[in-house]
């Protein structure tokens, strides 16, 4: 489990870097208004393909393990929820998005679409697990102070996702939508960081050695 917080660090780690890098590089995308999906269409391109693959998978990392982690009770299923939605941060590379054209839309290629499609129904996954571990983590004595942490965060990607929409219709599709989507990213690299922390010390921590039957029957 050690090793799996570990990864997701790491992975979370080279996603952020990867970003700020790209904006270093392409200073003429406006991050107001152009969101990081579109670094991919560059020739520094590469570099966001490599970032959406590796978060994705650091997120199936932190999903397994914390799974292992948890002590077995009802709603632990949840823990899954964030590997599936690792999988789904998979398709945001397999689908490049298309370029915003300058009245704000795009093209609309298949590719573009399923990125669409993706970037909206995957964090989902991870809204309802975020509400469902809140209450995994209230009960789980090693888990517990991360119940608070986890229930702002289902909070918080809730109000994200109510305040994305609110900017589209007021302000039209490719208005300050690079700002809310990187709100979307510091919510939930924040979040990673946390868990992937946590779940390295409690993978780390020494269980307790086993009592020899002999020691047990003298101790009765």
């Amino acid at each position: 489990m050690e090793a799996l917080g570990t990864v997701s660090l790491i992975c979370t780690g080279w996603f952020l870097a990867s970003v700020v890098l790209l904006h270093l590089i392409n200073p003429a995308l406006d991050p107001v208004d152009h969101q990081i999906s579109e670094y991919a269409l560059g020739p520094s391109g590469w570099l966001m393909t490599v970032a959406f693959l590796v978060v994705g998978a650091g997120m199936v990392a932190l999903g397994v393990g914390l799974r292992r982690s948890l002590t077995p009770g009802p709603r632990v299923w949840a823990a899954w929820l964030i590997a599936v939605t690792g999988v789904s941060f998979v398709g945001l590379a397999v689908f490049p998005t298309d370029a915003l054209l300058a009245d704000g839309t795009t093209v609309g290629t298949f590719s573009g679409q399923m990125h669409i499609l993706v970037s909206a129904v995957g964090p989902l996954f991870l809204v309802v697990g975020a509400f469902v571990l809140r209450g995994v983590f209230a009960r789980d004595p090693r888990w517990h102070p991360l119940a608070r942490v986890t229930g702002w965060f289902a909070v918080a990607m809730t109000l994200w996702y109510l305040i994305s929409g609110t900017v589209v219709v007021v302000f039209g599709p490719g208005s300050y939508t690079g700002v809310v989507q990187r709100l979307f990213w510091l919510e939930l690299l924040g979040w990673l960081t946390v868990i992937g922390g946590r779940l390295r010390r409690v993978g780390a921590a020494p269980t307790a050695a086993p009592v020899a039957p002999a020691m047990r029957a003298a101790a009765g």
